[in-house]
Formats: C-alpha cells, sequence, structure tokens
C-alpha cells in the first residue's frame, strides 16, 4: 500500500472514498470525520483534484482512479459527475490503446491488467449510460481485445489465450475454466443494445414496430432470446448453482448476472404493454405498421416476456433472502436496483390493469412493496438509494392517476423546459456529504410538453430520470402528472370509439400461458426482512 501511495495517491484517495461509504460510524470517528460520508467526500475532494491534474496525463493508474472515482459519485447520487469521470478514464484509455491486443512487449501481468481495466471502462461506460440517459462513448466495432482470463490464470502469470467478444461462444464455454466473467461481459453488451434503444426513444420515435424483422427491438430481442437458448445449465438460475458459485467467491456476480439477464428480456417491451390509454388496433407507432400481425399477437408477447421477467426478479429475491444470507450485499448492485425499479413498474401495471383480479392484484402489490422495502435496505451506504425509491414513487403516482383518477396535488411549477439537469438542495453543504453539482446550462431534462402524452412515455421518461436531483424530479413529476391529466380527460371523451379494444380484451387468456411463472410465494415483509 505504501508503494502505491507513492506511485498514485490519486488512486489510494478515490479507494478510500469509495471504500468509506461502508464504514461503521465509529471507524469513521476514528479517523477524526463525523460520519463515513464525510471521509468519503473528503478523500473524493482530493481525488477530483488529481483528476483534473492528470487529465492529459494518461496512465492505468489514472484511468482506475477515475473509474472507482466514477462509482463512488454514482453511489452518492451525483450522476453527473459520474458520467464525466467515466469519459476522461475511457479517452485516456483510447489514448492508451488498451482496446487493442497487438503489443507483445507486455508481460502476461500486465496485459491482462489492461485488457481488465479496459473492460472495466466498457462496463462503467454502458452502466452510467443507463443510469444517466447519456450517450455510449465506447464502439465495440473498433475494439480488438481479449475478454479478461480466468482468475488463476492471473494469479500464476501464465499465458491465457482466450476469445474475443466476438468469438466467445456461450453453447461451448466450460464455466470452470472460463468463470463467469466472459458470459457477464457477453450480456453487459447486449442489454446496453436494448436500454441504449430506450435511452434514445423507444417506443415514440421507432421506425419499425416491434414485431417487424427490419427493426432494431425485433434484431436487439432475437440476440438476447438467441444468448438465453445457449446458456450451459451451470449458468441458468437456481439456488443449486448459486451455492456452486458462491463456492468459487463468484456468488454476487453471478446474481448480478441474472438482474441484468431478467432486466435484458423487457427493459424494451415494457413501453409496449397495454395500457388504459393504448391506441386501437389499426393505430401504429410507426411507418409501417405491420398490418399482418394481429394487436392481440403483439401484446401476448409484450406481456410474456415483462411479467415473467419480472416475476423471475421477485423469485430471485424471495430466494436469497430465504437462504438467510450472512451477507445481504449479495443483491446489492446497480445492475440489480436498475432492474428491480423496471420490474415494480410492471407490478404496478399488473396491479391496475383492468383484468387484474383481487388476489393477483394482492401479489402485485407485494411485490411492490418487496422491491420498496429491499432498496430502502440500501440506504445506510449508499447516499442514491432513495432516488430509486423517490422513482418508484412516481410511477406510482403515474398509475393511480392514469387508472384511478387519483390526481396527486400538482403545484404550480416554473417552465419545465427551463429546469436544469442537474441542481444542489437548498441544504447543499459538503461538510455534510452533500455535493450536488449545480448545471445552469444546457438543455436540462425532457420538456413534459414534448414528451408523447400518452403513459407509456411518461413511464419511460420518469425511470430514466431516476437519478436526477429531487427538485428536478418532483417539478417533472409534477408535469408530466398534470399534462396526463390533460391527456386523459380528452382520451376518456373519445374511449367509445368502436374500433377501441379495452386492455381486458388485449390480455384475455395471456396469463394461462405464464404456467411456468411462480405467483406463489409469501407476502409478509417481516418474511423477507
Amino acid at each position: 500500500m505504501d508503494l502505491l501511495v507513492e506511485q498514485s495517491p490519486f488512486l489510494v484517495h478515490a479507494i478510500i472514498a469509495l471504500s468509506a461509504l461502508y464504514m461503521t460510524p465509529e471507524d469513521a470517528l476514528n479517523q477524526n470525520c463525523p460520519s463515513s460520508l464525510v471521509l468519503s467526500e473528503r478523500h473524493a475532494a482530493l481525488a477530483r483534484h488529481a483528476s483534473a491534474l492528470s487529465t492529459d496525463r494518461p496512465s492505468i493508474h489514472s484511468i482506475q482512479a477515475n473509474l472507482i472515482l466514477s462509482l463512488r459519485e454514482l453511489l452518492c447520487w451525483t450522476g453527473l459527475r459520474a458520467w464525466m469521470f467515466t469519459g476522461v478514464a475511457i479517452r485516456q484509455a483510447q489514448a492508451l490503446r488498451l482496446g487493442s491486443e497487438f503489443n507483445s512487449r507486455l508481460t502476461n501481468r500486465q496485459k491482462e491488467i489492461n485488457r481488465r481495466t479496459f473492460w472495466s471502462c466498457f462496463i462503467l461506460d454502458r452502466l452510467v449510460s443507463y443510469c444517466c440517459s447519456r450517450p455510449q462513448m465506447i464502439d465495440l466495432y473498433t475494439v480488438r481485445l481479449n475478454l479478461p482470463s480466468p482468475q488463476n490464470a492471473f494469479v500464476f502469470d501464465e499465458h491465457y489465450q482466450g476469445f474475443d467478444l466476438t468469438s466467445f461462444s456461450p453453447p461451448t464455454a466450460q464455466v470452470s475454466h472460463t468463470g463467469i466473467t466472459p458470459f457477464f461481459l457477453l450480456l453487459v453488451s447486449l442489454w446496453a443494445k436494448a436500454a441504449y434503444h430506450v435511452v434514445g426513444s423507444g417506443r415514440k420515435d421507432a421506425a419499425h414496430t416491434p414485431t417487424n424483422p427490419k427493426g432494431s427491438f425485433n434484431q436487439i430481442e432475437s440476440k438476447i432470446i438467441n444468448f438465453i437458448d445457449q446458456l450451459p445449465s451451470s449458468m441458468m438460475w437456481s439456488i443449486e448453482n448459486y451455492k456452486l458459485h458462491r463456492s468459487t467467491g463468484q456468488a454476487r456476480l453471478f446474481v448480478s448476472f441474472h438482474f441484468l439477464l431478467n432486466h435484458a428480456r423487457f427493459i424494451m417491451h415494457y413501453e409496449y404493454l397495454p395500457q388504459l390509454d393504448s391506441p386501437a388496433p389499426e393505430q401504429v407507432d410507426s411507418p409501417d405498421a405491420n398490418q399482418h400481425i394481429e394487436a392481440h399477437e403483439l401484446d401476448e408477447k409484450v406481456v410474456s416476456a415483462s411479467v415473467s421477467s419480472a416475476e423471475q426478479i421477485s423469485t430471485m429475491v424471495c430466494e436469497l433472502k430465504n437462504l438467510d444470507l450472512s451477507d445481504a450485499s449479495t443483491l446489492q448492485s446497480i445492475f440489480a436496483a436498475n432492474a428491480l425499479t423496471a420490474a415494480a413498474s410492471v407490478q404496478m401495471w399488473i396491479r391496475h390493469t383492468e383484468l387484474s383480479d383481487g388476489e393477483t392484484t394482492d401479489l402485485a402489490e407485494g411485490r411492490f412493496l418487496q422491491i420498496t422495502t429491499l432498496i430502502s435496505s440500501w440506504q445506510e451506504h449508499w447516499p442514491v438509494a432513495p432516488a430509486w425509491i423517490d422513482t418508484l414513487d412516481s410511477i406510482k403516482q403515474l398509475y393511480q392517476a392514469s387508472y384511478l383518477g387519483q390526481w396527486a396535488s400538482v403545484p404550480e411549477v416554473d417552465d419545465p423546459g427551463n429546469m436544469p439537469a442537474d441542481i444542489p438542495s437548498p441544504a447543499s453543504n459538503p461538510s455534510n456529504g452533500d455535493t450536488s453539482t449545480a448545471v445552469c446550462e444546457g438543455n436540462g431534462v425532457p420538456d413534459p410538453s414534448q414528451v408523447s402524452q400518452r403513459l407509456f412515455d411518461k413511464l419511460r421518461i420518469t425511470l430514466l430520470a431516476a437519478l436526477e436531483r429531487t427538485p428536478v424530479k418532483k417539478r417533472l413529476n409534477n408535469a408530466l402528472i398534470r399534462t396526463l391529466r390533460e391527456h386523459m380527460w380528452q382520451f376518456n371523451a373519445n374511449q367509445d370509439h368502436p374500433s377501441r379494444l379495452s386492455t381486458e380484451s388485449f390480455l384475455d387468456g395471456i396469463w394461462a400461458d405464464l404456467d411456468n411463472v411462480d405467483l406463489d410465494f409469501p407476502l409478509d415483509t417481516d418474511t423477507f426482512y
């Protein structure tokens, strides 16, 4: 450690800034800090200063430090900084050409460190892009780099002739030789394609319908389904497989893999769930109109993917909680948070659809509470946890307004188009760990008047704005609800149009096809927590 302090104080400060979030209050007091968050901010400030000084002097240590600092900022609900520091790390990695494998002068260990550093850039790039609703920066088409070697090969400094992202084949891969990491990286690349489809504009500006083979939705979905179908049995979800991977020290990565896998299955589909304000069958969102496809067929596909994935996420949480885990952090990851909030949105849809009976409604309400309680338990170490809880509350308000006519109190707000992307809390104070970044220029968050007035796009914007600051999110949510109220008034006036089908007629019979979904698990929250 002393050598690392001498070689890269930037990296040391970044590591301490991140790890301090997990310290106990007693440990923080021993470091002469009133709280772990203040200690974290103290070292984060030093790391930020070092990052600014080293921007034009790329090195492996500098790249790693910027990545760690980016993750720390994401967990502290300063997502804009997270995206900026990730960008610095990526530019420095590209400056050093870490995305290529052609240099033979390096030792096996140096090559592997470079590989792992670059693939860490890739993971953070895709993750932060979705969390912050910003562009992705790494073009995989230009990457000519092997996937990371197994841990044993790295530890013993052995040569490893591995695969790259295009040549790795899940059906023939032996998990005992490769580990989980290659599967995880390939899944991240597929999930990121689907996530970027949503971040871009999603359904609202789609050029093709989901069933059109020429459309990006259909092509991405096919790749994800093909990946799932080719997974070896040892990579499928089961408690038995979880225990096997736990014995090899890969339990957390295995759990994150399956949260991400299920999220990938329905991240694009959620917008197409039949809503109360869904258009009539002959109305379309894109020019090609796929007239040969019945509306019911599309709805069945969308509902099946969304509900089964959301149910699997809830089942995973239940099964892991029932194991009485000594390390509750197994469930705690940013990939898990994204999957959980999306799954909770599906549960709200189940809760409010016309055909949902009392038992199904209670189950959906219980699962929504289950997810909220789980994320709430992360607040001790993650200042960002309330951001996801706020988002779940906003989603619930939108559904209640749309389906139940329960309009929340909507105070007058300034022009939403002038809302900054990130504004500080009135009590913002670096001394107490609140390090909100003020951004007073630029175009800010989407103007609600420019968002499709149908419920699906309001829900998409709400999910993508999850890590905006609380004042911005409240003003955005108020504006979305106000415009939703106006839209529903107009919609209800035309709801007797003879071509319009009810939600129930869209979905009749679909639930019977979900025989493989476990719908029967306890709702007593004391059982979970």
